[in-house]
């Protein structure tokens, strides 16, 4: 992807451990968002560095929504403590501190952080979905087929489908290694969630009524993050990329833009959301001291 981003080093002081990371700020964006993007399996090299996570981050930094975007290495990569998790304990532990970390830098009361996973990196994005300043997650590549009865990814995946709450985007080549799409497509529409078309319609149409109707599905198990009680559900979306695998070496920075632009509208919409909810808030707030006084 053309065009250069600048960037600083950085150490995350989290509770139990400190991460590298490589920041993107741009203060003069004085509404803009936070974007943390996760890396792929660090036992089989995965780190910041890897060229997907590049074009996710390049995306990003290029895009008037965010105001900071960071990608870390997690423990024992790089110049990040610990050891590297074979299973990914820690690692998903840190996910809720680091958004906390980007969360903290940005400015006013309204935080607004998108997580973004790559592969492995997907399934730890999940575990911050339970974070109050989280707006969206994207999965690119969610790895549900090759060694996932291993790290139990399909138990990773049901914490995605279970943020009912969140905007959440799934993206995969239809050439992946480790998730067919049909595997794919299929596990996204049991729970309830819509399939794009090229055109970005929703392939069938009636998959809008499917969604809108589904309760539950059949992801894996494990603890829920919450679809808040009383909160409008939120869609699930799944977009295949023709003639690209696991590893991106083709469309990879037009997935990355479709990202981005998707998570453009989705904060966009859930700004306006919240500034609603404030102005309705402010509203009914004299009514309700009128009716204190005349009580009293």
């Amino acid at each position: 992807m053309a065009g250069v981003v600048k960037q600083q080093r950085v150490m995350l002081e989290l509770a139990s451990a400190q991460l590298e990371g490589l920041l993107f700020e741009a203060p003069e964006r004085k509404a803009g968002a936070a974007a943390v993007i996760l890396h792929p399996y660090a036992p089989l090299g995965g780190s910041m560095h890897d060229h997907q996570v590049l074009e996710l981050f390049r995306a990003a930094a290029q895009s008037r929504a965010f105001r900071l975007v960071l990608r870390y290495n997690q423990r024992g990569v790089g110049r990040s403590s610990g050891w590297k998790n074979l299973m990914g304990g820690d690692d998903m532990r840190d996910v809720l501190d680091v958004v906390e970390w980007a969360a903290a830098r940005l400015p006013g009361p309204d935080k607004q952080v998108a997580v973004i996973g790559y592969s492995w990196g997907s399934c730890l994005a999940a575990h911050g979905l339970s974070h109050p300043a989280v707006a969206a997650y994207v999965g690119v590549s969610v790895p549900l087929g090759g060694m996932a009865w291993v790290l139990q990814t399909k138990k990773h995946f049901g914490e995605v489908c279970r943020a009912i709450h969140l905007p959440r985007l799934l993206l995969l080549g239809d050439q992946d290694q480790f998730t067919s799409a049909a595997a794919m497509q299929t596990a996204v529409r049991e729970n309830g969630g819509l399939l794009l078309r090229q055109d970005d319609s929703y392939e069938p149409e009636e998959d809008a009524h499917a969604a809108a109707a589904a309760v539950g599905g059949s992801c894996g198990g494990g603890s829920s993050s919450g679809g808040l009680p009383g909160a409008e559900r939120r869609e699930l979306l799944l977009r295949i990329f023709p003639g690209d695998d696991h590893f991106w070496l083709t469309n990879g920075n037009m997935a990355a833009a479709f990202a981005v632009r998707w998570l453009e509208v989705q904060l966009l919409a859930a700004a306006q959301q919240q500034q609603q909810v404030q102005q309705e808030q402010q509203a009914a707030s004299p009514v309700q001291h009128v009716a204190a006084a005349e009580g009293g």
